[in-house]
């Protein structure tokens, strides 16, 4: 009976400590959601929730053991590009974008057909300099801004540009500048 009572207990007190920490995770957020001009969003009970406002979500996801927030932008662009920080290097490197293609690759003695990543074509790379020109060009994102961003690479669709950054972050001033480089990139609504 006492070994049932303990575990009860320590049962009891785990479950304590979590509900602890997921409401902490959700005044964090809720703070952040204030400082940066958005709303919280609430997720179901075991879920961090997210952020919304004009033109932007923040998500928490919990990937296996980790989290990761997700920052997106609305934005009308013209196709599905993942695009790495070094892209924006003086002049445009674009060995750091990448499109989505069936690579091919060995399988012990045969050639398998997958989905994945490879080089945009020429008229993939003509369409994304003409998205970027009015945010990359005019308002100068270089590297150093998504470095202080925090920004190692963005993945834009049709829809959205996005990124994706280690952890919870409630730093507002961290989630503003994240917001304020995507939205430059996305350009007029």
């Amino acid at each position: 009976m006492a070994a049932a009572a303990i575990t009860v207990g320590v049962l009891a007190l785990l479950l304590a400590g979590y509900g602890l920490v997921m409401l902490r995770r959700r005044a964090r957020l809720r703070e952040a959601a204030a400082d940066i001009g958005g709303e919280y969003m609430h997720e179901g009970w075991t879920r961090p929730g997210g952020i919304g406002g004009p033109g932007f979500r923040i998500r928490v996801e919990a990937t296996r053991r980790k989290f990761h927030t997700v920052v997106s932008v609305t934005a009308q662009a013209p196709g599905d590009y993942v695009i790495d920080a070094g892209f924006f290097a003086s002049p445009l490197d674009w060995s750091h974008v990448r499109v989505p293609a069936t690579v091919t690759q060995r399988a012990f003695v045969v050639q398998v057909s997958l989905p994945g990543y490879g080089p945009p074509s020429e008229a993939q790379r003509d369409a994304l300099a003409r998205w970027l020109e009015p945010g990359a060009s005019t308002h100068r994102i270089h590297e150093d801004r998504l470095t202080a961003a925090g920004i190692s690479r963005i993945f834009v669709a049709s829809e959205t540009i996005s990124t994706t950054v280690n952890g919870i972050v409630t730093d507002g001033a961290r989630l503003r500048r994240i917001i304020d480089v995507l939205s430059r990139l996305a350009g007029p609504r």
